[in-house]
């Protein structure tokens, strides 16, 4: 009997994988992430500023030929052409710039912004500058509402974290005066980061987060980290296992609200 039970639990201990063998440092996992939310978040502002600073100041009013709908940026335009100057446009792109919708009598107006293209931007010094997606964003100052979503690649500048590792796929929904859920993933250099429905509410510690998130590190791995209201730190999961933990709550919590901070100029002028 007791070869029995020593064959047994040698077998146990066998199918016990070494999560240690497996797992990145935490403390990498905890740099990588607070780096990244102290970048920023993806967002439409940032997307629709770069965007029309490279129209302006690349484009040359010929190259590309732009079909105008209401300002200089507003509008559409399909080309592969070369400016005076030796700037490329190639591809297409869909512009409505941050802008406000007065109410109808049904109540429905408010701020609203768009991008949706395809195309490189090649500078005479060879800066590259590309998009490949949709972005929206609407702002109803009304009670608050607020919806944004990115799709897509929006390389518009080498200084933004967010833009340099590829696609997004981000959203968030709600109200800045109540609650936001966020979902969709985001990559930052060494860690990509996704929101399964993370809850934000302004009401709760001068506005805090809750939910999970989930963490691929460098290395290819997933992990798990569930925050609390008012917590920084979290227990990180990898396969079901507890692995230890790490403190990134409060870089994110300020992240979003730098995010909403940025309706507030456009709310208060509507």
């Amino acid at each position: 009997m007791i070869w029995i039970w020593l064959a047994c639990t040698e077998t146990v201990q066998k199918q016990t994988p070494d999560i240690r063998r497996f797992q990145t440092a935490l403390t990498d996992i905890e740099t990588a992430t607070n780096l990244g939310f102290e970048s920023g978040l993806p967002n439409m502002f940032q997307v629709g500023d770069l965007y029309m600073e490279t129209l302006r100041n690349w484009g040359d009013g010929v190259c590309p030929r732009f079909n105008e709908q209401f300002s200089d940026v507003d509008g559409h335009w399909v080309d592969d052409c070369t400016t005076v100057d030796g700037h490329r446009f190639f591809g297409f792109a869909n512009f409505s710039a941050l802008s406000v919708q007065e109410e109808d009598e049904f109540g429905n107006g408010g701020i609203f912004s768009s991008m949706w293209g395809s195309f490189d931007a090649i500078h005479a010094d060879g800066e590259k500058r590309t998009i490949g997606g949709l972005g929206q964003m609407a702002i109803a100052s009304r009670d608050g509402g607020f919806d944004m979503n990115l799709r897509g690649s929006f390389w518009l500048d080498d200084d933004e974290m967010w833009m340099q590792q590829g696609s997004s796929s981000f959203e968030i929904h709600g109200s800045i005066d109540d609650r936001l859920t966020l979902v969709g993933g985001v990559q930052y250099p060494e860690v990509t980061i996704v929101f399964d429905e993370l809850t934000y509410d302004i009401h709760q510690c001068d506005g805090t987060s809750f939910g999970k998130l989930k963490l691929r590190d460098a290395s290819g791995y997933w992990f798990d980290w569930a925050k609390n209201p008012c917590q920084p730190c979290a227990v990180v999961g990898w396969e079901g296992y507890a692995v230890g933990e790490i403190c990134i709550g409060d870089t994110l919590d300020n992240a979003i609200e730098s995010l909403i901070q940025q309706t507030d100029d456009w709310i208060a002028g509507e």
